[in-house]
Protein backbone atom coordinates (compact mmCIF):
# COMPACT_ATOMS: atom_id res chain seq x y z
CA UNK A 1 0.00 0.00 0.00
CA UNK A 2 1.63 2.93 -1.11
CA UNK A 3 0.42 6.80 -0.54
CA UNK A 4 1.68 9.91 -2.98
CA UNK A 5 1.35 13.66 -1.47
CA UNK A 6 0.09 16.24 -3.67
CA UNK A 7 3.10 18.90 -2.47
CA UNK A 8 3.03 22.83 -4.33
CA UNK A 9 5.49 25.35 -3.50
CA UNK A 10 5.03 28.70 -2.72
CA UNK A 11 6.23 31.75 -1.39
CA UNK A 12 6.46 32.13 1.73
CA UNK A 13 3.16 33.99 3.57
CA UNK A 14 5.02 37.02 4.65
CA UNK A 15 6.93 37.74 1.30
CA UNK A 16 6.60 41.21 0.15
CA UNK A 17 5.83 40.45 -3.53
CA UNK A 18 6.44 43.01 -6.09
CA UNK A 19 5.00 43.21 -9.57
CA UNK A 20 6.99 43.82 -13.20
CA UNK A 21 6.86 47.16 -14.55
CA UNK A 22 4.48 46.02 -16.72
CA UNK A 23 2.20 44.20 -14.57
CA UNK A 24 2.45 40.52 -16.41
CA UNK A 25 4.23 39.04 -13.76
CA UNK A 26 5.55 39.15 -10.41
CA UNK A 27 9.25 39.12 -9.00
CA UNK A 28 10.56 36.02 -7.87
CA UNK A 29 14.33 37.09 -7.57
CA UNK A 30 15.10 36.92 -3.42
CA UNK A 31 11.89 35.39 -2.39
CA UNK A 32 11.83 33.26 -0.33
CA UNK A 33 9.55 29.82 -1.34
CA UNK A 34 7.85 27.17 1.00
CA UNK A 35 5.68 24.20 1.17
CA UNK A 36 1.85 25.22 0.68
CA UNK A 37 0.47 25.16 4.36
CA UNK A 38 -2.44 23.28 3.13
CA UNK A 39 -0.19 20.35 1.82
CA UNK A 40 1.89 20.47 5.34
CA UNK A 41 -1.29 19.03 6.78
CA UNK A 42 -1.52 15.74 3.87
CA UNK A 43 2.11 15.35 4.33
CA UNK A 44 1.29 15.13 8.45
CA UNK A 45 -1.45 12.76 7.56
CA UNK A 46 0.56 10.21 5.43
CA UNK A 47 3.27 10.19 8.07
CA UNK A 48 1.07 8.90 10.80
CA UNK A 49 -0.40 6.39 8.27
CA UNK A 50 2.61 4.55 7.72
CA UNK A 51 3.83 4.67 11.27
CA UNK A 52 0.85 3.01 12.38
CA UNK A 53 1.60 0.50 9.83
CA UNK A 54 -0.90 0.78 7.05
CA UNK A 55 0.69 2.10 4.28
CA UNK A 56 4.74 1.04 3.14
CA UNK A 57 6.04 3.90 1.47
CA UNK A 58 5.16 7.64 1.11
CA UNK A 59 5.82 9.65 -2.38
CA UNK A 60 5.84 13.30 -2.49
CA UNK A 61 5.10 14.38 -6.16
CA UNK A 62 5.53 18.64 -7.28
CA UNK A 63 4.72 19.85 -10.74
CA UNK A 64 6.41 23.42 -11.49
CA UNK A 65 10.45 24.50 -11.80
CA UNK A 66 13.37 24.88 -10.03
CA UNK A 67 11.95 26.15 -6.96
CA UNK A 68 9.69 23.11 -6.65
CA UNK A 69 12.82 20.89 -6.04
CA UNK A 70 12.87 23.49 -2.12
CA UNK A 71 9.66 21.83 -1.22
CA UNK A 72 10.36 18.43 -2.15
CA UNK A 73 13.39 17.90 -0.13
CA UNK A 74 11.48 19.74 3.01
CA UNK A 75 9.05 16.89 2.81
CA UNK A 76 11.56 14.25 2.23
CA UNK A 77 13.37 15.83 5.27
CA UNK A 78 9.83 15.51 7.11
CA UNK A 79 10.11 11.67 6.68
CA UNK A 80 8.37 11.45 3.20
CA UNK A 81 10.36 8.10 0.98
CA UNK A 82 10.95 9.96 -2.18
CA UNK A 83 9.77 12.31 -4.82
CA UNK A 84 8.58 13.11 -8.05
CA UNK A 85 9.24 16.41 -9.87
CA UNK A 86 6.94 16.93 -12.54
CA UNK A 87 8.99 19.53 -14.64
CA UNK A 88 6.84 22.26 -16.24
CA UNK A 89 5.81 25.77 -16.65
CA UNK A 90 3.90 27.05 -14.33
CA UNK A 91 0.22 27.71 -15.69
CA UNK A 92 -2.72 29.86 -14.11
CA UNK A 93 -5.10 26.47 -16.00
CA UNK A 94 -5.46 23.86 -13.46
CA UNK A 95 -6.32 21.95 -15.92
CA UNK A 96 -2.80 21.58 -17.47
CA UNK A 97 -1.14 21.03 -14.21
CA UNK A 98 -3.94 18.59 -12.77
CA UNK A 99 -3.17 16.22 -16.27
CA UNK A 100 0.11 16.28 -15.61
CA UNK A 101 -0.19 14.77 -12.36
CA UNK A 102 -2.73 12.58 -13.33
CA UNK A 103 -0.68 11.42 -16.35
CA UNK A 104 2.11 10.08 -13.63
CA UNK A 105 -0.26 8.79 -11.56
CA UNK A 106 -1.57 6.37 -14.34
CA UNK A 107 2.03 5.37 -14.58
CA UNK A 108 2.79 5.15 -11.14
CA UNK A 109 -0.38 3.62 -9.62
CA UNK A 110 -0.83 4.49 -5.53
CA UNK A 111 -3.75 3.69 -3.27
CA UNK A 112 -4.19 6.44 -1.25
CA UNK A 113 -3.56 10.43 -2.78
CA UNK A 114 -3.35 13.30 -0.26
CA UNK A 115 -2.91 16.96 -1.01
CA UNK A 116 -3.98 20.42 0.64
CA UNK A 117 -7.59 21.64 -0.01
CA UNK A 118 -6.07 24.38 -1.85
CA UNK A 119 -3.01 26.73 -2.25
CA UNK A 120 -2.32 29.89 -0.69
CA UNK A 121 -1.09 31.62 -4.18
CA UNK A 122 -3.92 31.15 -6.22
CA UNK A 123 -6.76 29.65 -4.07
CA UNK A 124 -8.77 27.60 -6.78
CA UNK A 125 -9.21 24.78 -4.71
CA UNK A 126 -9.37 22.28 -7.49
CA UNK A 127 -6.31 20.31 -8.38
CA UNK A 128 -7.05 17.06 -5.91
CA UNK A 129 -10.61 17.14 -6.98
CA UNK A 130 -9.72 17.15 -10.58
CA UNK A 131 -7.13 14.63 -10.20
CA UNK A 132 -9.64 12.43 -8.89
CA UNK A 133 -11.71 12.98 -11.62
CA UNK A 134 -9.40 12.20 -14.53
CA UNK A 135 -8.27 8.99 -12.55
CA UNK A 136 -11.83 8.57 -11.96
CA UNK A 137 -11.37 7.27 -8.63
CA UNK A 138 -13.71 9.09 -5.35
CA UNK A 139 -12.28 12.20 -3.79
CA UNK A 140 -13.06 13.77 -0.24
CA UNK A 141 -12.46 17.39 0.04
CA UNK A 142 -11.89 19.68 2.98
CA UNK A 143 -11.16 16.78 5.47
CA UNK A 144 -10.53 17.31 8.88
CA UNK A 145 -10.58 13.74 10.17
CA UNK A 146 -9.09 10.92 8.56
CA UNK A 147 -9.30 6.95 9.15
CA UNK A 148 -8.19 4.33 7.01
CA UNK A 149 -9.51 1.05 7.91
CA UNK A 150 -7.84 -2.13 5.43
CA UNK A 151 -9.44 -0.51 2.01
CA UNK A 152 -12.15 1.63 3.68
CA UNK A 153 -11.90 5.08 4.04
CA UNK A 154 -13.34 7.15 6.91
CA UNK A 155 -13.38 11.11 6.56
CA UNK A 156 -15.00 14.02 8.46
CA UNK A 157 -15.51 17.01 6.05
CA UNK A 158 -16.43 20.01 6.83
CA UNK A 159 -19.60 21.46 4.90
CA UNK A 160 -21.16 24.74 5.17
CA UNK A 161 -22.63 24.64 9.03
CA UNK A 162 -21.31 21.74 9.82
CA UNK A 163 -19.56 18.41 9.45
CA UNK A 164 -20.24 15.69 7.25
CA UNK A 165 -19.34 12.04 7.39
CA UNK A 166 -18.36 10.55 4.47
CA UNK A 167 -16.66 6.57 3.68
CA UNK A 168 -15.17 5.43 0.49
CA UNK A 169 -12.87 2.67 -0.46
CA UNK A 170 -9.52 3.35 -2.26
CA UNK A 171 -8.06 4.13 -4.15
CA UNK A 172 -9.20 7.49 -3.26
CA UNK A 173 -7.96 11.37 -3.23
CA UNK A 174 -8.02 13.36 -0.01
CA UNK A 175 -7.90 17.09 0.36
CA UNK A 176 -6.77 17.97 3.78
CA UNK A 177 -7.80 20.96 6.10
CA UNK A 178 -6.29 23.00 9.00
CA UNK A 179 -7.27 20.90 12.08
CA UNK A 180 -6.62 17.48 10.15
CA UNK A 181 -3.41 17.49 12.33
CA UNK A 182 -0.49 19.06 13.60
CA UNK A 183 2.47 19.11 11.13
CA UNK A 184 5.67 17.90 12.31
CA UNK A 185 8.82 19.96 11.42
CA UNK A 186 11.93 18.23 9.94
CA UNK A 187 14.34 17.23 12.40
CA UNK A 188 18.14 17.57 12.08
CA UNK A 189 18.44 13.74 11.28
CA UNK A 190 15.41 14.00 8.82
CA UNK A 191 17.45 16.83 6.82
CA UNK A 192 20.86 14.89 6.88
CA UNK A 193 18.71 11.59 5.27
CA UNK A 194 16.75 13.97 2.93
CA UNK A 195 19.86 14.51 0.81
CA UNK A 196 20.82 11.48 0.62
CA UNK A 197 16.78 10.20 -1.02
CA UNK A 198 15.62 10.49 -4.96
CA UNK A 199 13.69 13.16 -6.61
CA UNK A 200 12.52 11.60 -9.60
CA UNK A 201 12.50 14.53 -12.69
CA UNK A 202 9.29 14.09 -15.37
CA UNK A 203 9.27 16.22 -17.92
CA UNK A 204 5.42 17.48 -18.63
CA UNK A 205 4.26 17.35 -22.28
CA UNK A 206 3.53 20.77 -23.45
CA UNK A 207 -0.16 21.41 -23.31
CA UNK A 208 -2.49 24.39 -24.39
CA UNK A 209 -3.81 26.31 -21.83
CA UNK A 210 -7.37 27.71 -21.98
CA UNK A 211 -7.13 30.01 -19.15
CA UNK A 212 -4.99 32.99 -20.02
CA UNK A 213 -3.35 35.30 -17.20
CA UNK A 214 -3.82 38.74 -18.41
CA UNK A 215 -1.83 40.41 -15.58
CA UNK A 216 -1.66 41.73 -11.77
CA UNK A 217 -2.65 44.19 -9.83
CA UNK A 218 -2.03 45.48 -6.77
CA UNK A 219 -5.29 45.35 -3.99
CA UNK A 220 -7.25 48.75 -3.22
CA UNK A 221 -5.15 50.60 -0.77
CA UNK A 222 -7.28 50.06 3.09
CA UNK A 223 -9.71 53.25 4.10
CA UNK A 224 -8.86 54.22 7.98
CA UNK A 225 -12.01 54.17 9.84
CA UNK A 226 -14.44 57.36 9.66
CA UNK A 227 -15.35 59.11 12.98
CA UNK A 228 -18.57 60.61 12.58
CA UNK A 229 -19.47 62.19 16.07
CA UNK A 230 -19.80 61.36 19.68
CA UNK A 231 -23.40 61.87 20.96
CA UNK A 232 -26.90 59.91 19.92
CA UNK A 233 -27.46 62.87 17.81
CA UNK A 234 -24.87 61.38 15.57
CA UNK A 235 -26.31 57.60 15.48
CA UNK A 236 -28.84 58.25 12.38
CA UNK A 237 -26.00 59.89 10.12
CA UNK A 238 -24.05 56.28 11.21
CA UNK A 239 -26.72 53.88 10.56
CA UNK A 240 -27.07 55.61 6.91
CA UNK A 241 -23.18 55.18 6.16
CA UNK A 242 -23.35 51.15 7.33
CA UNK A 243 -26.31 50.90 5.09
CA UNK A 244 -25.33 52.66 2.05
CA UNK A 245 -21.55 52.76 2.14
CA UNK A 246 -20.38 50.04 4.19
CA UNK A 247 -23.87 47.85 2.92
CA UNK A 248 -23.23 46.11 6.51
CA UNK A 249 -27.11 46.33 7.20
Amino acid sequence: MKIAVLVKTVPDSEAKILLTPDGKDWVKKEIKFDINPYDEYAIEAALQLKEAGKFESITVIGYGQNEVVEGLRKALAMGADDAIHIQGNPSPDPNVVANAISNVLQQKPFDLILAGKSAIDDDYMAIGTMVATKLQIPAIAVVVQLEVNGNQVICESEMDGGIQRIETSLPAVITCQKGLNTPRYPSLKGIMAAKKKTIEVINAPVEEEKIKLEGYTYPEPRVGPKFLGKGVEDVPELVKRLKEEAKAI
